[in-house]
């Protein structure tokens, strides 16, 4: 009886380990999603910063009924 009480508690420990291995590999998937998600963000946001926000070169051409005149750049 005690043999096969200790062959239960093998099979127990064994499923316990399986178990926390399948745990350590679900948090490492998790992981690895975060991480793609957190790069992700980054090329979003490096993306957007590189959109023309900024004033141009030159001033911008300003059409007054038939002619074409220049307006005073700004800046803003």
């Amino acid at each position: 009886m005690r043999n096969v009480n200790l062959n239960i508690l093998k099979f127990l420990e064994s499923v316990d380990n399986f178990c926390l291995s399948l745990t350590n590999i679900g948090l490492e998937v998790s992981y690895q999603l975060s991480v793609i998600s957190y790069q992700l963000s980054v090329i979003s946001y490096q993306f957007t910063e590189k959109t023309p926000l900024s004033p141009l070169p030159f001033p911008p051409l300003h059409n007054s009924g038939s002619s074409v005149c220049l307006m005073q750049w700004t800046g803003a």
